[in-house]
């Protein structure tokens, strides 16, 4: 039985961070699951695994429900130790460049 889920992944996440994939990537490898983190990632709402060609083993990723991105928003500047008003600077610049990246797509 298949189950759908509407996640956004680490593209996304990204994305709406103002980041690149690597960094989520290692986000999760510091932050995520299983990490005992100080500063733990919002929880995903599932994980995808993928099974490699060849018997090559698995790799897998999470996925997080849309609203969960305020809360990614809320981790990062903790994480970066920015203070409310660089933080909504920060994200006023990253919500234009989505925007004027979306507008040309």
């Amino acid at each position: 039985m298949n189950t759908t889920i509407d996640a956004l992944g680490v593209s996304a996440i990204a994305e709406y961070c103002g980041a690149n994939p690597t960094a989520v990537h290692q986000w999760i490898y510091r932050h995520g699951p299983g990490t005992d983190s100080k500063t733990p990632l919002p929880a995903p709402v599932t994980r995808i695994t993928q099974s490699l060609a060849r018997g090559a083993g698995q790799k897998f990723s999470y996925g997080w429900a849309p609203s969960d991105l305020p809360r990614f928003r809320e981790w990062y500047a903790t994480l970066k130790g920015w203070g409310a008003d660089t933080a909504a600077s920060r994200w006023k610049e990253v919500d234009a460049r989505i925007a004027a990246k979306h507008s040309k797509e």
